[in-house]
């Protein structure tokens, strides 16, 4: 059975845009490496989701990895970071995130409607601590700002910036 969800006002908003936000991790040894990717793999829910018309739908798609090129334009992270941004992206239409590897460094590419810094926050803790989804099952998608506030959302202006109160 095929999983889906309508886009919300929000997944358009930031896709449309392209608004993607990285987590960019420098490692001491390049044998963590592999297994940041695996961890990212069975843990974020970016990597398991595409655009399919005005739907998200989950998938298993095996995903390829970017290679980060070892140049003077990637020597720091920030380099690496806008090398990632630029060249580094997939189609919507094959996923929602995207992983980059190079010497001892492991960047996440993900589209922001699903994603922000506490997210990431999570994600390095887990990876710390050894901490895996429950049971190894991720959520097919990620909650909503309106499934978490709904209260809060009701009591705002509506129409800022085209979102209305989707």
């Amino acid at each position: 059975m095929l999983l889906k969800r309508p886009m919300t006002a929000r997944d358009h908003f930031d896709m449309d845009s392209r608004a993607m936000i990285q987590l960019t991790l420098q490692v001491a040894s390049q044998e963590v490496v592999p297994k940041i990717v695996d961890y990212f793999n069975q843990t974020v829910i970016g990597l398991h989701l595409k655009q399919e018309g005005e739907n998200l739908v989950v998938h298993n798609d095996k995903l390829p990895i970017f290679q980060i090129p070892n140049t003077y334009r990637t020597k720091t992270l920030q380099g690496v970071a806008t090398y990632v941004g630029q060249n580094c992206c997939l189609p919507f239409s094959q996923s929602l995130a995207s992983i980059s590897v190079g010497e001892k460094v492991v960047v996440l590419n993900i589209v922001h409607s699903i994603s922000d810094g506490g997210y990431f926050k999570l994600l390095v803790h887990g990876f710390l601590n050894g901490i895996y989804p429950f049971n190894n099952q991720l959520a097919p998608f990620p909650v909503t700002s309106p499934e978490l506030y709904p209260k809060e959302i009701a009591r705002a202006p509506s129409g800022l910036f085209g979102w209305g109160k989707g």
